[in-house]
């Protein structure tokens, strides 16, 4: 399906079924609905859809959590019902923020500053103020500071260099 732009009722109609906890590859199967790369699309060029997209598929994983509970609960095979559980919990919690074992945080600091420890402080305080909050989305802590001459790349290069050897070498070189 070539590019076009589509509606506003086609955007809602998308995010009410992912809402629903229907996926994304599904829903792109019907013909009214633009591919998945299109949506994809959509979310690097627009950040307030993509925000909707993110918040309405967390919306559908919290309907898929219930529904597996439902499932469970009817279920009259207990082997089947275990596998049923873990294998939906194991699915919920690595594509869905909520239902993670523990929180991820991912970062880097570059401090230039001579307070290195207050550096990492408000970047800790910020990181716990946003596990904290309520929101299920992921939220970048930065911290603007600018490189010093002793920076981690220039360390790195140094490290790099031929003469060096490396952890896979041993002192013959091989």
């Amino acid at each position: 399906m070539a590019f076009r732009e589509f509606e506003d009722d086609i955007i809602e109609e998308l995010l009410e079924r992912l809402s629903k906890g229907e996926s994304i590859r599904s829903i792109c199967r019907d013909q009214r609905m633009p591919n998945a790369s299109t949506i994809w699309a959509w979310s690097n060029a627009d950040d307030q859809l993509a925000k909707r997209i993110l918040e309405a598929r967390e919306i559908g994983y919290h309907d898929l959590a219930e529904r597996t509970l439902a499932d469970v609960e009817k279920c009259k095979d207990p082997i089947k019902a275990r596998l049923v559980f873990d294998s939906r919990r194991w699915f919920l919690g690595k594509i869905s923020h909520s239902y993670r074992d523990r929180p991820v945080a991912i970062g880097a600091l570059v401090s230039g500053s001579d307070d290195a420890f207050a550096a990492v402080a408000e970047a800790l305080n910020r990181a716990s103020a946003t596990i904290a909050s309520s929101s299920h989305s992921t939220q970048p802590v930065v911290i603007a500071g600018e490189t010093g001459s002793g920076d981690a790349a220039g360390r790195l290069e140094n490290m790099a260099s031929p003469r060096r050897q490396g952890l896979w070498q041993d002192e013959g070189g091989k």
